[in-house]
């Protein structure tokens, strides 16, 4: 292998093992409007969400929104400020702590479910479940939690709150599991569904019909539709994205994906977002455009308004912006603009006024999204310092 091929490869499982894979919240994956997932496929609309019996969220509210965030103390809990974007810890966090220099025990990537009821995060030994405390936004562990096998990366749940999937980045696939009742996770039939040598994200489209997950060491966007009644990824397709897709996103409307391709080992190997429709009956995707951003692009999120796209880039720590025009095209909006020193996810708020950046160096970056423009300001305090070096984040609705 070129020298060059296997530093790169290096270089992202170092992203991986620093941030879990790749969301926005969801990291990288996109960030989907009023705190849905961007879900599941197959054929059919999506089922009603959390129709498996459980009890309904609560009906008061306490006026919270959380931001939890994986880090190597485990997963700290932040109060947003709806105002100005500021990031307050919550007392007792972290929670779920992480055991001091093991590494297994270090959450990667975390997430919260549509009904704002449960947290999921991935470490060295499984999926962890937790219930939210309404009332303080402190986890606590769920029954037969850890589930599932260890070494997972980046974690999405099915809009409909039904299934969860956890990509598999040193196995080559994607674990599939359904909800019950309480949270804890049964296993999907199947699972784990391969996908190629290195999946690094996973984004769902808005309708839960279909999954996308970039293989990276082979330049491909793999394309599957979700059954529905089991949640299993059915039908697998391929798109080329050159050079080496880190980091897939699909916008609030369901007719586009980006991939964030972080380039190659040679000089002029492309490196930034490419553009690709959606084919509503099959979810094919069909290559529209690129778009160069800074030095190897790892994750892109999609804003809640379908306007705007927003990757970041490893290598050159900074974060890139641009405008989606109708035909799903994307131009630049101005320079990248500084986070934390090799960025590994990018979260949006529900509320489509913020925007976070994750360095595993011990930063959260924060900024304030203009809403004509897209254009990001950081707001103040931005940095926030960290001791949990945080991998990843995900941002609940309204408690």
């Amino acid at each position: 292998m070129d020298n060059r091929i296997g530093l790169l490869c290096c270089s992202l499982f170092l992203l991986l093992a620093a941030c879990g894979g790749g969301s926005s919240d969801g990291g990288p994956s996109a960030a989907p409007p009023a705190n849905t997932n961007n879900n599941s496929g197959g054929s059919g609309s999506a089922p009603p969400p959390n129709n498996s019996g459980s009890a309904p969220p609560p009906t008061t509210t306490s006026g919270l929104r959380i931001a939890y965030v994986a880090g190597n103390l485990g997963i700290s809990a932040y109060s947003v400020n709806s105002d100005d974007g500021k990031l307050s810890e919550v007392a007792g966090s972290p929670f779920a702590p992480a055991t001091p220099f093991v590494p297994e025990t270090r959450p990667t990537w975390v997430k919260v479910d549509p009904s704002n009821r449960f947290v999921y995060s991935t470490d060295g030994r499984g999926v962890h479940a937790y219930d939210i405390d309404h009332a303080t936004g402190a986890l606590s562990e769920i029954a037969g939690s850890p589930f599932g096998t260890g070494g997972l990366g980046v974690i999405l749940i099915h809009p409909t709150g039904q299934f969860v999937y956890a990509v598999d980045r040193g196995g080559g696939g994607v674990w599939a599991y359904r909800v019950a009742p309480t949270g804890a996770l049964v296993q999907v039939a199947g699972a784990p569904f391969s996908v190629g040598s290195i999946p690094t994200d996973i984004a769902i489209d808005p309708s839960g019909k279909y999954a996308y997950v970039p293989d990276c060491l082979n330049s491909l966007v793999h394309a599957f539709q979700i059954d529905l009644a089991t949640g299993a990824l059915t039908s697998p397709t391929d798109a080329f994205a050159e050079t080496h897709p880190c980091g897939v996103a699909v916008d609030p409307s369901g007719k586009f994906a980006f991939a964030a391709s972080s380039g190659g080992p040679r000089d002029g190997d492309q490196a930034g977002v490419w553009s690709f429709s959606i084919e509503p009956a099959t979810g094919v995707l069909t290559q529209i455009g690129f778009v160069a951003a800074g030095l190897s692009p790892s994750r892109v999120a999609v804003h809640s308004s379908g306007q705007f796209a927003y990757a970041i880039n490893f290598t050159s720590s900074d974060v890139s912006a641009f405008r989606i025009d109708a035909g799903g095209t994307l131009t630049s909006i101005g320079a990248a603009v500084p986070t934390g020193e090799q960025p590994g996810s990018i979260t949006l708020d529900p509320s489509g006024r913020f925007a976070y950046v994750t360095s595993d160096r011990g930063t959260i970056s924060g900024y304030r999204i203009d809403a004509n423009t897209g254009a990001l300001t950081e707001i103040e305090g931005s940095p926030l310092a960290t001791t949990n070096l945080p991998a990843s984040m995900t941002i609940t609705g309204l408690l």
